[in-house]
């Protein structure tokens, strides 16, 4: 089955207010009217996951065809950084590039700051990458200088889309 704008608007309901999905069920002796019931579950890594006609999608992502009739043609981004958040104000088309700049410090960076990596010699380095170019931002005495160096370089270079 391919899912499109139609066969998903006859499964599910979408609140573009609250971000959530809801499964239409047809009436039945039970219940004898139509009904809606919350739609999807929340992954190990934070994103809510809808299985329709035995296929898994990411919410966010048929948030998109919900709204415009068209599957995204690259990624998805949250602007607020919350990937359950599925309210269609906090989503937006992205590359790669623009969605990996929308996010916070990996958890493996030993000080917290993101751009700041530790160098050869004590002293600390920090790199942005853009559309797959890396740009090299110098050597810096402290983590705090080189996480600035960073900021103003995302800031310059992804103006909509840099978190730090």
């Amino acid at each position: 089955m391919q899912l499109t704008q139609a066969v998903l608007k006859e499964l599910l309901h979408y609140d573009p207010e609250t971000g959530a999905f809801e499964r239409k069920l047809r009436p039945s002796r039970r219940h004898p009217t139509h009904r809606r019931v919350p739609s999807g579950f929340t992954d190990d890594r934070g994103y809510v996951i809808i299985c329709l006609a035995g296929k898994y999608y990411k919410a966010h992502r048929i948030a998109v065809l919900w709204m415009t009739g068209d599957w995204p043609l690259d990624q998805v981004d949250h602007i607020d950084g919350n990937k359950s958040n599925n309210r269609w104000t906090n989503l937006r088309e992205a590359t790669n590039s623009q969605n990996q700049a929308n996010t916070s410090a990996r958890k493996n960076n030993s000080v917290g700051l993101k751009g700041a990596h530790r160098a050869a010699g004590g002293r600390w380095t920090s790199r942005i990458c853009v559309n797959g170019s890396r740009h090299f931002l110098g050597l810096h005495d402290t983590p705090e200088e080189a996480h600035a160096a960073y900021a103003a370089a995302a800031a310059r270079l992804q103006p909509d889309f840099w978190r730090v």
